[in-house]
């Protein structure tokens, strides 16, 4: 399932989750993509730098945003790197 225009509504409500304006400009802008797999949200980025540090220090605020914003059955959140295959 395309998610890409629920995950800018998702985008939209960041702030609201103690990230800053900073962080979110870094970290969170880049991010090309959203896909919905069973019950993991998976967001793509062309950078890898920012699939390490989302998933090591936002994940937890992300997915929590998600649940509140879109549903609470994901279960799972996971930044990943955008490969050619998925265009």
């Amino acid at each position: 399932i395309d998610v890409s225009n629920v995950w800018n509504e998702i985008k939209s409500h960041l702030l609201d989750y103690n990230i800053s304006r900073i962080s979110y400009e870094i970290w969170f802008e880049p991010i090309v993509d959203a896909k919905l797999n069973d019950n993991k949200f998976v967001i793509y980025t062309k950078e890898a730098i920012v699939v390490k540090h989302i998933n090591e220090h936002y994940k937890d605020k992300l997915l929590k945003t998600i649940q509140n914003c879109y549903s609470k059955n994901i279960k799972e959140v996971n930044v990943e790197l955008e490969s050619s295959e998925d265009k």
